[in-house]
């Protein structure tokens, strides 16, 4: 059996059953234990532009938005070149709402009909794939 561990000091291991413990990267261990990595924007020109002119995005990786208040939020794909689930995710950071699969170079506004403070996108499947659904909180590392 292996077990996946962060120190107090952000050190990652992985711990095996003999007593033994390896260093790993943030990375192995946020894919280990389902945990997202995610890329914090707060600035108003980088919450306009998100993931628009990307071409990948790593497995568990994504962008955190960052906004200092609750309202009903919305996203569109405009220059969007992968396909994304969208989450939107409240104060405590559970998920209130999310759009799965959402089509890239598509320009209409989707809007959540639920109060969130974040929205949280990652690759298309990893809602599926993590077991995301409403009221489920999120775990995160920021990168």
């Amino acid at each position: 059996m292996v077990t996946y561990f962060k120190t107090k000091d952000s050190y990652y291991y992985k711990l095996y059953s003999n007593g033994q413990k390896k260093r790993i990267t943030k990375e192995e261990y946020c894919i280990k234990n389902n945990i997202l990595l995610l890329e914090l924007v707060h600035l108003k020109k980088d919450l306009l532009k998100g993931l628009m002119f990307r071409k990948s995005l790593k497995k568990n990786h994504g962008m955190l938005f960052y906004h200092n208040n609750d309202k009903i939020r919305g996203f569109h794909m405009t220059n969007t070149y992968i396909p994304l689930d969208v989450l939107f995710v409240d104060k405590n950071f559970v998920i209130v709402e999310m759009f799965e699969n959402s089509q890239p170079m598509t320009n209409y506004t989707r809007q959540s009909s639920k109060v969130s403070r974040y929205m949280i996108e990652i690759p298309a499947g990893s809602c599926k794939k993590l077991n995301y659904k409403p009221g489920v909180k999120i775990y995160f590392e920021l990168i």
